[in-house]
């Protein structure tokens, strides 16, 4: 509960932020990673690739990489007119229904 609560937390605040902010030119964005291959979750689990992987519409998991170039995108003058956005860096996992016969 603590978990999601603060990620809730944190999107109603960049939006708040966005909208505060933006009189003085500042942008204000979120990126929501998924399943990303650090040492943590290497450690979480016994075949964390193997498992997450399966359940992403890419069919991978993220790398530190995906997530820099998400953060990258928002920090270059490509996003100056994108504001209050939560970008999900999740390889379409949270886009995907979890039906009960999926594999």
């Amino acid at each position: 509960m603590n978990y999601t609560a603060s990620k809730g937390g944190l999107e109603q605040l960049t939006k708040v932020a966005a909208v505060e902010l933006g009189k003085f030119n500042i942008t204000v964005n979120c990126v929501a990673p998924g399943s990303i291959e650090v040492e943590r979750t290497k450690e979480e689990a016994g075949d964390y690739a193997g498992t997450w992987s399966k359940l992403t519409p890419l069919g991978r998991i993220g790398t530190p990489q995906d997530i820099g170039r998400a953060v990258y995108f928002f920090s270059s003058d490509l996003a100056d007119f994108v504001s209050g956005q939560t970008l999900y860096v999740d390889g379409g996992l949270f886009a995907k229904p979890h039906w009960p016969y999926d594999v």
